[in-house]
């Protein structure tokens, strides 16, 4: 499930996540003997949280890629005058290699979760 940070509920969430999330990692540094290890021990999650905000981020571009269907089609005029529509492949091709190419990294960031396939 995808919170929505735009709305007061989803806000009040998410700020309640984090600090729920940050004392009990603080809970855990502080029950950490050495100093490097508490520092790993705040660390870790905040990356792992980081990187998956990084997919999802990934993931929300190549759905923005795929529904843009404004640029498929252009008009053409031609010899006669005559105005028609044809598709746009240089358009089309683009939004391919744009798509591929988030794919790659989701498989590359994630390879078990984003399989390639």
């Amino acid at each position: 499930m995808r919170l929505r940070t735009n709305d007061r509920e989803g806000s009040h969430l998410v700020a309640y996540i984090v600090d729920t999330a940050l004392s009990d990692l603080l809970g855990l540094a502080e029950r950490s003997t050495h100093a490097d290890n508490r520092a790993l021990v705040l660390f870790d999650p905040w990356y792992a949280i980081a990187r998956e905000w990084q997919m999802e981020g990934l993931m929300d571009e190549i759905l923005k890629i795929v529904d843009d269907t404004s640029h498929d089609y252009v008009e053409k005029t031609g010899a006669d005058g005559k105005v028609t529509r044809v598709f746009n492949k240089e358009h089309f091709e683009d939004r391919r290699r744009r798509i591929n190419a988030r794919n790659w990294t989701l498989t590359h960031l994630a390879p078990k979760k984003y399989r390639y396939w």
